[in-house]
């Protein structure tokens, strides 16, 4: 998990502990290091994709129907080859 207190609740530990998850515990889970968290990066792509050409959406119902946004949602292959990517940059 990234270092959002509510990915370390007591809840969320739990949850991972029963499900035999690995993760790094947050005492070693360095700030401001994008390298550490790939998946930072893969949700700026997503971002970049979704809101390309100054499109903006101001509530859930309007991201939801942005056409890219199901596109995405629907077709994971557009994203596989650059996750695949970013997993092969942080080996």
């Amino acid at each position: 998990p990234d270092l959002a207190s509510s990915h370390y609740g007591n809840n969320v530990l739990q949850y991972l502990d029963q499900n035999d998850a690995q993760f790094v515990d947050n005492k070693f889970n360095p700030q401001n290091c994008p390298q550490a968290r790939p998946i930072e990066t893969l949700w700026s792509i997503l971002k970049n994709m979704v809101y390309d050409e100054g499109w903006e959406a101001k509530t859930i119902n309007q991201l939801r129907t942005q056409p890219l946004v199901n596109k995405i949602w629907n077709q994971t292959e557009i994203l596989g080859p650059k996750c695949t990517k970013l997993l092969d940059d942080h080996r």
